[in-house]
């Protein structure tokens, strides 16, 4: 800890991680930590780290963020010293980092406006547990690609104002049948017509009546108008709402 900052930043990634390996960085200090290369900064401890101040914290440079582990932020974001990080350099974070973020801390960054600029790259990261934390202007900028290669359990985990904007911004064209059957009944209403009407009659059939029940006209309307209405079982017709069961087929209103 004696070392001049730019002495211990000259020191090279095998020498640091040696010196991490034998608990000699226990004892860094803040000066040394800011002078520390990108390239060496991932072998401070995470116990070193978490003594920062929010300004330390802030006033490291977005490659040094960008390098940091998920253990390192994990435990900073328990220190609780990212409250001054902008959402510029939140956006600088590895992938796997901000993914190792809690619960409660995507939803204080969320609160603080700190999430804004998140890249698609963090968004595809994120556990389900967190997903709902992205602000709903950071997933109408998704493409129809990245939205769909979002996972089941990502996408059954965004509330119906994140899906609502998605479906504003044209971005669930490409959602697959299978991701379309794990979306819960909250948020079903935002998937476009035209996904709907891809779907095959045995598709259709396995959606819960939950999900059946709270789709729309324009949607029920559109999947009678592509034919995959007609294996719809009787507890699925009679889970409809009065205002779609009119799209039911006559040869199945027959069969019940």
């Amino acid at each position: 800890s004696k070392l001049a900052p730019l002495t211990i930043a000259a020191l090279s990634d095998a020498t640091m991680a040696a010196l991490a390996t034998a608990g000699k960085l226990a004892n860094l200090t803040p000066a040394q930590v800011a002078a520390l290369p990108a390239s060496t900064i991932d072998s401070v401890p995470t116990t070193v780290l978490a003594t920062l101040t929010d300004a330390q914290v802030a006033g490291l440079s977005d490659a040094q963020l960008a390098a940091l582990t998920p253990a390192q932020m994990a435990a900073m974001a328990t220190a609780g010293n990212l409250d001054n990080l902008t959402a510029a350099q939140i956006s600088k974070l590895a992938p796997l980092t901000i993914a190792a973020l809690s619960d409660a801390t995507m939803a204080a960054l969320a609160t603080a406006g700190k999430l804004a600029n998140l890249t698609p790259a963090q968004v595809a990261a994120l556990p389900a547990s967190t997903i709902d934390s992205v602000p709903t202007t950071v997933l109408a900028t998704l493409t129809d690609a990245q939205v769909a290669s979002l996972t089941t359990a990502q996408l059954a985990a965004l509330t119906d104002a994140q899906m609502a904007a998605m479906a504003t911004a044209g971005n669930l064209d490409s959602l697959t049948p299978a991701q379309v059957a794990a979306l819960p009944a909250s948020t079903i209403d935002s998937v476009p017509a035209t996904v709907l009407a891809t779907l095959t009659d045995a598709q259709v059939a396995s959606l819960t009546t939950a999900q059946l029940a709270a789709l729309t006209d324009a949607q029920m309307a559109a999947m009678a108008t592509a034919g995959n209405l007609d294996s719809l079982t009787p507890a699925q017709v009679a889970a409809l709402p009065a205002s779609t069961i009119d799209s039911v087929p006559a040869t199945v209103i027959d069969n019940l």
